[in-house]
């Protein structure tokens, strides 16, 4: 003998949901424009200041999570991981720690932020995703019209990447070097 299946009360539509998401949607889109036309300061826009930046990134790569690709915009940073050892929320605080105050530094700025107090993470479900967000990172410069080509551009790791898609960083890239002995002096 079987017992009947009870049903249970669907929850009631909430037709706030959609809108929300699409009013997401929409900001996004509008933030991602606003950023591409190199609006807000553009500190990244000098070579010292994105060299220190792009450094940081390679400093602990293989060590602390896996670098897959980056891209320091004007404005604004793109950089995609896989979590190793370390927690993304520390080694996210080091770099930002670390390069404000390199950065400030040699802006000539004291006790002021640089980076945004938060930041945006998208957990990667799958290769298909990974491998979208790697091409959508990489030509941000080509959909902002900082140039003609992913590899043109010289703070990203378009120009790392073999004509396989493999990213071919040299197994000590000198990060190290640059950040003991190279960082400006700031106390």
């Amino acid at each position: 003998m079987s017992t009947p299946k009870r049903r249970l009360p669907r929850p009631p539509y909430n037709p706030g949901v959609r809108e929300l998401v699409e009013g997401k949607r929409a900001w996004d889109a509008q933030l991602e424009a606003y950023l591409d036309k190199g609006r807000g300061q553009c500190w990244l826009r000098q070579p010292e200041i994105a060299e220190v930046c792009e450094r940081a990134f390679l400093h602990f790569d293989q060590e602390r999570y896996l670098l897959k690709a980056w891209c320091l915009m004007p404005n604004h940073v793109h950089v995609l991981v896989k979590v190793t050892t370390v927690p993304m929320a520390a080694f996210v605080k080091n770099w930002k720690g670390w390069t404000a105050r390199q950065c400030n530094c040699l802006l000539g700025r004291i006790c002021v932020s640089f980076w945004a107090d938060d930041y945006w993470d998208t957990y990667m479900r799958d290769a298909e995703q990974e491998r979208r967000t790697v091409v959508y990172i990489e030509n941000n410069p080509v959909k902002a019209g900082l140039a003609r080509a992913p590899r043109d551009w010289p703070w990203s790791s378009a120009r790392s990447r073999g004509e396989d898609g493999v990213l071919c960083l040299p197994a000590s890239s000198g990060a190290r070097t640059f950040l003991s002995a190279a960082a400006p002096e700031c106390e």
